[in-house]
């Protein structure tokens, strides 16, 4: 039967520690064992990263020199970043709710960022959307706006992949990665095809309901605002593939073309999109020292610029996210549950 209350009170519900949901334990204890598998996989990875640097000597290659005004200017690119980004993710919640303000975007964007260095693929920072005051972007509409929010950013990321893609394969690469960026760019038509497929999963649990909810219904689409979306997140990662310059450089080292370290820093990106490490750490820094090795670059100069980048870019900010106080999470389940069981059956929202 559904809800009578389409958002219930939250006083009125009894709290977690009086009605404690069922299975907590082994869920706690699941997840508890997959962040050690995860731990593991990172202090492995970087054992083999800087073993495969040491064995090699790259550590102790040529003369290091230290170009400090290089480094400031790689710092000071660490905030612009985080105000484009999270203007980014005002420019597309703010459909839901105008009310919602760049500093409680800003605030919202910073404070899930440590969920995001310990969870897999960065699930956690799925929660963006519990930071802010606004109850229309809570929950299933957050989620769904994080989604579009991560698409634009691989569809960036994709754009500087087509000089990367030409760099190691000449044409034909550059024709591929123009044919990945064109078939993926338009964002409504796999809107529309993500909504279809959702629609043929199970009614069992409100599995159906409660996906179809997620995805970001045609409707707040805009096509102007997508497009803006786009665009922010192709210049965003042309400004950090920038500091990434400015490091290489920092250490003395010349990276040549900037389009050629885009490229390849593109394509380490979208390698490491699914994250098998925390925060993908090891993974993205030996990928990218390899393919930069392989333009001419340093191995040891662009080793230490890649946890460079991942220091300014990820550790830093997610340090700066722990001063943001966390959502009032008590008895989000269950309002999520009466909310989407109060709800009428959504029938394809992105068709």
């Amino acid at each position: 039967m559904p809800c009578s209350r389409p958002w219930p009170d939250k006083s009125g519900l009894p709290s977690d520690a009086e009605n404690p949901a069922p299975g907590g334990a082994v869920a706690g204890s699941r997840g508890g064992f997959l962040f050690a598998l995860r731990l593991i996989l990172t202090v492995v990875t970087l054992g083999a990263v800087f073993h495969y640097a040491w064995k090699g000597r790259a550590l102790f290659e040529g003369e290091w020199s230290w170009n400090y005004p290089w480094l400031m200017a790689a710092i000071s690119l660490t905030p612009l970043l985080l105000a484009g980004r999270a203007w980014k993710w005002l420019l597309l919640v703010r459909p839901l709710d105008g009310s919602i303000t760049f500093r409680q975007a800003f605030r919202s964007y910073v404070g899930c960022l440590p969920l995001g260095l310990v969870t897999p693929g960065r699930l956690g920072e799925f929660s963006r959307g519990m930071y802010l005051p606004q109850r229309a972007v809570q929950g299933l509409a957050g989620a769904g706006r994080v989604f579009l929010d991560n698409w634009t950013d691989m569809l960036g990321a994709l754009f500087w992949c087509i000089p990367g893609c030409a760099a190691l394969w000449g044409w034909q690469g550059f024709v591929l990665g123009c044919a990945a960026f064109l078939v993926l760019a338009p964002v409504r038509p796999w809107m529309r095809l993500l909504s279809g497929s959702a629609s043929l999963l199970p009614g069992l649990w409100g599995l159906k309901r409660v996906v179809l909810s997620a995805i970001p219904d045609r409707r707040h689409l805009r096509p102007g605002g997508m497009a803006a979306a786009l665009a922010a997140g192709a210049a965003l990662w042309g400004v950090e593939w920038l500091q990434m310059d400015f490091l290489l450089r920092f250490l003395g080292a010349d990276p040549g073309a900037f389009w050629k370290v885009a490229g390849l820093m593109a394509l380490v990106t979208l390698a490491n999109s699914v994250q098998v490490t925390l925060a993908g750490l090891g993974v993205r820094e030996g990928l990218a020292a390899y393919l930069l090795a392989t333009a001419g670059i340093g191995l040891a100069p662009s080793l230490v610029a890649a946890f460079g980048l991942f220091f300014l870019n990820l550790l830093l900010p997610s340090l700066a996210g722990l001063a943001v106080r966390p959502p009032d999470l008590g008895g989000l389940g269950r309002r999520l549950r009466a909310r989407v069981g109060s709800e009428p059956e959504v029938r394809n929202p992105g068709a």
